[in-house]
């Protein structure tokens, strides 16, 4: 009975730190996009009017005759935030624009790990070249969204990137 109790009571926390997990973050999809509501985390500075925090992964398995990959792109409400005082559609948009992105490096990191000819032995040592060398164009790439919208305030330049962003997306979701 104490060990039925036990293995009950470790379910209960197992799915609690789950759903604790699964409530602070968003995995991109291609239907949904960000509310303010999704932005929980403290303001950490005053020079911008939002700031999200999207991130990629990758994860392998394999057996005796191919290796799977696969990239999960998302967005961890607890560290976003924004500035409910000064904040417009546009700066949803231009946020949205930063989640788009790291999934289209997302992709770009699976389409690449997918190419390559990888042998089992060196698995981890590439997927984490391969990794590093992506999430490096990503950064820079995400860099240039920001200063050619002026974080989101050249609704113009904004406009544009929307574009580009969702032209982008559609031709590596075509590649994969």
């Amino acid at each position: 009975m104490k060990s039925l109790l036990l293995f009950v009571l470790l379910i209960m926390i197992t799915s609690q730190i789950f759903a604790q997990k699964s409530q602070d973050t968003i995995y991109w999809r291609p239907d949904y996009k960000l509310r303010w509501s999704d932005f929980k985390g403290t303001q950490e500075n005053d020079r911008w009017e939002a700031a999200s925090s999207c991130q990629f992964s990758c994860s392998y398995h394999f057996n005796e005759s191919h290796i799977y990959f696969t990239s999960h792109c998302y967005f961890l409400t607890k560290k976003s935030w924004i500035d409910s005082i000064i904040c417009s559609n546009n700066t949803l948009s231009h946020e949205q624009g930063h989640f788009d992105i790291c999934e289209i490096y997302s992709l770009k990191l699976l389409n690449k790990l997918n190419e390559s000819n990888i042998e089992i032995y060196d698995i981890k040592k590439t997927v984490s070249y391969l990794y590093d060398y992506i999430t490096s164009q990503y950064l820079e790439f995400d860099q240039l969204y920001d200063n050619e919208t002026l974080h989101g305030s050249n609704i113009l330049m904004q406009k544009e990137w929307n574009i580009k962003i969702q032209e982008l997306l559609k031709d590596i979701q075509m590649a994969k």
